[in-house]
């Protein structure tokens, strides 16, 4: 019990069996060393056994199965009694990046007669594909779940998990515009790849368009002199001048019909 000297306290407790030492819980499988691909089906089979009663019945396990995620986990299964445990399907990676930092914890806990408990853990890591994605020309990008590359570049995947890839039409750094002509795989522009389970290179090829110059004209202006808008509606757009400290020209343009064209420059 603890007292903070102004009135308040909180007790906590514990419980003490004596002469009782606890269970020894034993993961069978999966085996140390085991790796998933996305959708395979694993088992939990474990044992325990007390020094005081023996070897503990299955309703006296208890699994838990964990995806981690970096600093974070979601819960996969949660507490189950029992044992030979069927898991759903292997998951995907939570995201793009979370293919290089997941993976599955399996927590075995055994229970004695008098409840006390013993638990252990094992890692099960996804089976890691390297894929390589490249555009011709070199050094354009592709879009992976979401995840935007500049290629050539090699990436991490999951074996069997349907990787979201795109290649959108686009403009390289010297404004010049490319549009997309196929896949290496024959897929469409924007399509899923099934992760093979040897590392594997896609590429893009784009093919070089050349811009439309679309000019404007503007269908009306305005200017603002001393915070007092001065509408021209009629006539040739014109800005004026006078001398306060503030003149602000302003155009309207329809340009309407840029509509589903990338703009490079205005």
């Amino acid at each position: 019990t603890v007292d903070d000297g102004n009135g308040a306290q909180d007790t906590a407790t514990v419980r003490i069996d004596a002469g009782n030492q606890p269970p020894i819980p034993t993961i069978i499988a999966p085996a140390d060393g085991t790796t998933f691909a996305v959708g395979d089906v694993l088992t939990l089979t474990g044992s325990a056994t007390d020094p005081e009663d023996g070897a503990l019945g299955d309703t006296q396990l208890t699994w838990e199965v964990r995806q981690h995620h970096a600093e974070h986990y979601h819960p996969f299964l949660d507490a189950t009694s029992g044992n030979d445990i069927v898991l759903p399907p292997a998951p995907e990676p939570e995201d793009f990046l979370a293919a290089t930092n997941s993976y599955l914890e399996v927590l075995l806990t055994a229970t004695d007669s008098a409840g006390v408990s013993a638990t252990v853990s094992t890692v099960v890591q996804p089976k890691l594909v390297s894929l390589t994605f490249e555009t011709n020309p070199p050094g354009l990008q592709v879009v992976l779940d979401e995840a935007t590359i500049t290629t050539p570049q090699t990436v991490v995947s999951w074996e069997n998990h349907a990787l979201r890839v795109d290649a959108p039409d686009q403009v390289d750094a010297n404004a010049q515009p490319w549009a997309w002509e196929s896949w290496s795989d024959g897929g469409a522009q924007n399509h899923i790849i099934t992760v093979p389970a040897a590392p594997a290179t896609y590429s893009a090829t784009f093919a070089p368009t050349t811009p439309s110059v679309l000019t404007f004209g503007p269908t009306d202006d305005a200017t603002i002199r001393e915070s007092r808008p001065d509408r021209n509606l009629g006539g040739d757009p014109e800005v004026r001048a006078d001398l306060s400290t503030r003149k602000d020209g302003l155009f309207r343009f329809d340009v309407s019909g840029i509509a589903g064209q990338t703009v490079t420059r205005a």
